[in-house]
């Protein structure tokens, strides 16, 4: 009986001693790119949740919007990707993904809970993740210099 109550006693004292594994945000980055060709308008925006002590990531935002977008074949190809990748993502457990279309505009956004994602299976997944992940975990400073190559300004503002 001693025995039973020790180990019960030292299962608690390591399951309670371990803590959450859970990344709790406290700021947020915030990647923005904006660019208008021809009347053709693109609007991105990619915010990132995470804890400033260990710089792990916790949540992810992603949108894209194309408004007034000729109908050429370059243009149904851009919006025919994005569905399938969109279609892909979605199958990922802690990814949320989201889209609109009409003839002339099409917007996209994607929400991953970086505390669920199975970075395995996001990697198999979608392509884009390999910018993304360094050390088999995802990076804050490999996504910020990820979008700052692509043009993107980047902010960072403390969550409220």
């Amino acid at each position: 009986m001693k025995k039973t109550v020790y180990l019960l006693l030292c299962l608690m004292l390591l399951l309670t001693g371990c803590g959450s594994s859970k990344v709790v945000p406290d700021k947020k980055m915030i990647l923005n790119q904006e660019s208008t060709v021809d009347d053709q308008i693109f609007k991105s925006e990619v915010i990132i949740e995470y804890d400033s002590d260990s710089k792990k990531v916790a949540k992810g935002k992603f949108s894209v919007k194309y408004e007034n977008m000729a109908k050429t074949e370059t243009n149904g190809n851009i919006l025919t990707e994005l569905n399938n990748r969109y279609t892909i993502i979605e199958q990922l457990e802690g990814v949320k993904a989201s889209g609109d279309a009409t003839e002339t505009s099409f917007g996209f956004e994607e929400e991953w809970d970086y505390n669920i994602v199975n970075i395995q299976e996001a990697l198999k997944a979608d392509e884009q993740q390999k910018n993304f992940v360094e050390n088999g975990e995802y990076s804050l400073d490999k996504i910020k210099e990820y979008y700052e190559k692509q043009g993107y300004t980047c902010k960072e503002k403390d969550l409220k």
